[in-house]
């Protein structure tokens, strides 16, 4: 079984390349010969790790188009947005250069277009620069929002045409490294009508299929394989089960037992699921942390412990056998369960709450390095 790793990007917000919205104008910390992720790419190579997976447009905070608001109570309809007829050359470039980074590293890569999040409605913090009237131009500005690109078939077919061809076309230069492109991260969030405070109003569910067919399409026509980065395993032949692709992919974090399960795929027939995300930490490690931190008033570390909170279930396969899943087996308990039951990749999901989360850091501590190291030089592909 080969051994991946999910690499969240600066302040652990999963944008990579375009316009650089933390420093408007400047090149990314991570461009340039010698830089951080060069050495993180080389330590993830010297570890066994095959295949990393990184996100491009995320949540769209830096993928400019226009919006317009309008008054009523609609707050999923609100905020309109309309993609740009042709994505920002940079976005092309930098995938390039990213691309480029992976092969030298001797790596594959699974770049992810979007995340469910990109068509929630808009962060608060963005409301701000909109007020109904005309269409506004966005300038790095606007977080989310984008569900028109969904369910407005003209807003549809222009972001296909001038985003994810575009885009597919820059990446289908460096194939040799492509494992798969991902289209969209957990689109189940987008349609669930139960998520709590993770997604808004639903989108409608046969716009984002439409979607969804469509990114695909493009992807395969370019001569790549295609992935849908799916929540659970059941999603893969439920909601989206109309939307075939090359290789299919589900997460899991044993969030809801019974329906969040983990297959054996041994004997299966037809492609194999890969695991694209898998948590490695536990609720000890993060209540200890929590403790800590709240001791030293430390923010920055308390704001990222919720969203790990999710990561740090204990899986009930492992459970029933008697494995302790302690931090230090933790993660080898889990690979070697997936190995043994017919995986062919899983994709690990970072462990470590960094105190400057600016940084280009590796987010994975080095207990999880050396469980990852001594099995994959045990259990080579």
């Amino acid at each position: 079984m080969e051994v991946g790793v999910n690499y969240p990007w600066m302040r652990n917000d999963p944008i990579t390349v375009g316009p650089n919205i933390h420093e408007k104008g400047k090149p990314h910390p991570w461009q340039g010969p010698g830089s951080e992720l060069d050495r993180n790419l080389a330590t993830l190579r010297g570890l066994g790790v095959t295949v990393i997976r990184m996100w491009l447009l995320a949540h769209g905070v830096n993928y400019d188009g226009k919006v317009t608001c309008v008054t009523g109570s609609d707050e999923a309809g609100r905020w309109r947005f309309e993609p740009p007829q042709r994505i920002h050359p940079k976005f092309l470039d930098d995938v390039e250069e990213l691309l480029l980074k992976v092969e030298q590293a001797g790596l594959r890569i699974v770049p992810v277009l979007l995340d469910f999040g990109f068509f929630d409605v808009p962060e608060v913090w963005s409301r701000q620069y909109f007020t109904s009237g005309p269409p506004t131009p966005t300038n790095l500005n606007y977080a989310r929002g984008r569900r028109s690109v969904a369910e407005d078939p003209n807003h549809r077919a222009t972001f296909v045409d001038g985003t994810v061809k575009p885009l597919v076309a820059a990446i289908a230069k460096h194939r040799k490294v492509i494992h798969a492109v991902d289209v969209v991260n957990e689109p189940y969030w987008c349609v669930s009508w139960v998520t709590g405070d993770l997604f808004g109003p639903s989108v409608r569910q046969n716009a984002l299929v439409a979607l969804l067919q469509d990114c695909v399409a493009a992807v395969e026509a370019a001569g790549l394989p295609s992935t849908i980065g799916h929540r659970f395993h059941r999603d893969i032949n439920y909601v989206f089960g109309s939307v075939k692709v090359t290789r299919p992919q589900f997460h899991y974090y044993a969030s809801l037992q019974g329906v969040d399960a983990l297959p054996v795929l041994s004997g299966l027939s037809g492609p194999r699921p890969f695991l694209g995300e898998f948590g490695c930490i536990t609720s000890g490690e993060l209540d200890a942390l929590q403790r800590d931190a709240a001791a030293r008033g430390d923010r920055v570390v308390l704001d990222q412990i919720p969203a790990m909170r999710r990561t740090a279930n204990p899986w009930p396969i492992l459970q029933q056998s008697r494995k302790p899943q302690a931090p230090a087996t933790l993660l080898t308990e889990r690979l070697d369960w997936l190995a043994d039951f017919g995986y062919e990749l899983a994709l690990v999901w970072p462990n470590a709450i960094l105190p400057d989360p600016s940084r280009e850091d590796l987010k994975i501590d080095a207990l999880r390095r050396a469980q990852i190291a001594e099995f994959t030089h045990r259990r080579p592909r």
